[in-house]
């Protein structure tokens, strides 16, 4: 969500995982369940993340995994990222993570982009529909995730959508 916003984040001892945990997958769902964990499931908005570079700390003692899939999900995306896994710590990774001042400078040496040549959008909510030069309007199906894919072209825009009824482009 609201990658245009951000020019870099620095996630610490994260659980992006919900669907991996016991909790939620040993137990029956109803199909509206199923449905909202899907739409929401925070390693599908990895995508977003072209021009947020991440640098990702977690404690080596508290379950590392759970950060290690929006890690592996970037690396497949072939999205910058650092994934720093500091194996003596547990979860308070902060103080680690900004000792010395070191995670600032990485932090705001980072740039966001005003416009773009291409840009991936995924979203589960309207409310997070805008990204650069593209908004989703409108969702053929509210209760799952829309997707856009666009890139400026020296003829215009090229895009595929899935599940979009209505987007708008400014690039102006």
């Amino acid at each position: 969500y609201l990658t245009d916003v951000f020019a870099a984040a620095a996630p610490l001892c994260g659980y992006p995982n919900l669907l991996d945990y016991a909790s939620v997958s040993k137990v029956p769902h109803l199909p509206w369940e199923n449905a909202m964990l899907e739409k929401e499931y925070i390693v599908r908005y990895a995508e977003n993340g072209a021009h947020v570079p991440l640098n990702i700390v977690h404690g080596g003692k508290d379950g590392p995994g759970r950060s290690k899939v929006v890690a592996d999900r970037y690396r497949a995306l072939g999205y910058s990222h650092v994934f720093d896994i500091e194996e003596d710590l547990d979860h308070n990774v902060w103080d680690y993570a900004y000792e010395d001042s070191k995670m600032v400078p990485w932090l705001t040496r980072h740039k966001s982009p005003s416009a773009p040549k291409s840009v991936h959008l995924a979203t589960g909510k309207l409310r997070y529909g805008k990204a650069y030069w593209l908004r989703v309007l409108e969702m053929i199906d509210s209760g799952k995730r829309a997707r856009v894919d666009a890139k400026l072209t020296t003829n215009g825009v090229e895009a595929t959508t899935e599940n979009v009824a209505a987007l708008s482009i400014d690039t102006s």
